[in-house]
């Protein structure tokens, strides 16, 4: 990452932290490996990975936790060849992939919109000037 890619990626951070509530609970063992933790006012988690994944985690009353990927998809085609009642047939499939995303600012700027755009966070000094102004 370059020094302005850093210094905009510790400018995000700090927004994020101070404007909007969001608390950093990265461990030391996720910080070893690469991902950031991170938990919202309301208590939701999210991981940022250094293999290009973001991701939700859920408490399940059921299952323990339970991890989403929210990375953006797009539709892509495969496809493989049988043999069949003796002879080859081909086999066309769609399928939807993840996207990874491979830059640090570009994980934190996609976990940001994502979580104002989910309304997961919303800005905490409006709501300080709303309050001391009645």
């Amino acid at each position: 990452m370059t020094t302005t890619q850093r210094l905009d990626y510790e400018k995000l951070l700090n927004t994020m932290i101070n404007d909007y509530g969001v608390k950093d609970v990265t461990n030391e063992r996720q910080r070893k490996n690469g991902t950031t933790a991170f938990e919202t006012a309301s208590g939701e988690r999210f991981q940022i990975y250094k293999s290009g994944y973001v991701r939700r985690t859920v408490n399940s009353c059921f299952s323990g936790k339970v991890v989403y990927q929210i990375n953006p998809t797009m539709k892509s085609n495969g496809g493989y060849i049988v043999f069949s009642h003796g002879k080859l047939k081909k086999i066309i499939t769609e399928n939807t992939i993840r996207l990874k995303i491979y830059n640090d600012l570009a994980r934190l700027t996609y976990l940001f919109n994502f979580l104002v755009k989910n309304k997961y966070i919303e800005k905490q000094t409006n709501k300080l000037n709303a309050e001391i102004k009645i």
